[in-house]
């Protein structure tokens, strides 16, 4: 089985940092905000022996550049740099996986390049806000965190973003696993990514779903309302989509239930039905 960690330059110009570990048919991992490669380093370890999986440091974060042009953060820019990195690995088909940040991101590389992503998955992730005046208040408070984040500092921003009600359903070790990786982001990265690719700054890409033709599983959390519902409606627009509720678990689905979230993902992804 193979492994290594490389810097892909991307066509918009910065350091893309990512592992490839395992052989097989492959498989894209996109983490959330404030996450690295290693916040799939379960799933990616289960799956390996069985795949190609490809995890990454989204740009701004982990040991991928944090470039000054928020423009390179845009949602349509880093789908196209995630393509081209796969395009180099000589992988022009794959499936994706990607959670919250990295779902809206997964889901809008489907809809650029739905030729290319053979298998879709989504976790605690959502189309983007249609309503624009909704969306504007969503960039207002992306920005004042981002530059709360630049002001405070990574440690005081991680404090209270602990805080946030949807990891209320972690337990301490995930919460001490999940600080690590936050401590060791740049704010600059954080607070460039909240303005160029934030749920405020995304065109929504609802009116997208019924376009999707690739098998799409959904993942939630029932503890998680908010994204389950989303999922719930997602789940009626997509085309061929399976919505998979995790009782009595949260946001972050993968890292509250791991054995049992990636024994669901090796199934969906083995389905050749």
């Amino acid at each position: 089985m193979s492994s290594r960690m490389g810097v892909f330059q991307t066509p918009s110009g910065y350091g893309l940092r990512y592992l490839w570990e395992g052989n097989g048919t492959p498989v894209l991992f996109l983490h959330g905000f404030t996450g690295t490669h290693e916040s799939f380093a379960t799933s990616v370890a289960s799956l390996s022996a069985t795949f190609s999986c490809v995890a990454v440091d989204m740009i701004g974060h982990g040991k991928s550049d944090a470039p000054p042009e928020v423009e390179k953060y845009r949602m349509e820019s880093v789908v196209e740099d995630l393509y081209a990195l796969m395009v180099t690995l000589e992988f022009p088909h794959f499936s994706c996986v990607g959670y919250s940040m990295g779902g809206r991101t997964a889901l809008a590389l489907a809809v650029a390049h739905p030729e290319a992503v053979s298998r879709l998955v989504l976790e605690s992730a959502s189309p983007g806000i249609v309503d624009e005046r909704d969306r504007h208040k969503r960039r207002q408070s992306d920005e004042r965190l981002a530059s709360e984040i630049e002001t405070l500092g990574i440690a005081s921003f991680v404090k209270r973003w602990e805080q946030n009600p949807l990891f209320s359903t972690q337990s301490t070790d995930i919460v001490v696993q999940e600080r690590s990786i936050r401590l060791s982001q740049r704010g600059h990265g954080l607070a460039r990514s909240l303005r160029g690719m934030g749920t405020g700054a995304q065109e929504e890409l609802w009116t997208s779903l019924e376009q999707l033709r690739m098998p799409v599983l959904l993942i939630t959390g029932g503890l998680d309302e908010k994204f389950t519902s989303i999922n719930k409606a997602m789940d009626q627009k997509i085309h061929d989509s399976r919505h998979v509720v995790f009782a009595n678990k949260g946001h972050n689905v993968h890292a509250e239930s791991p054995i049992s979230y990636n024994k669901v993902l090796s199934d969906f992804l083995c389905d050749n039905g």
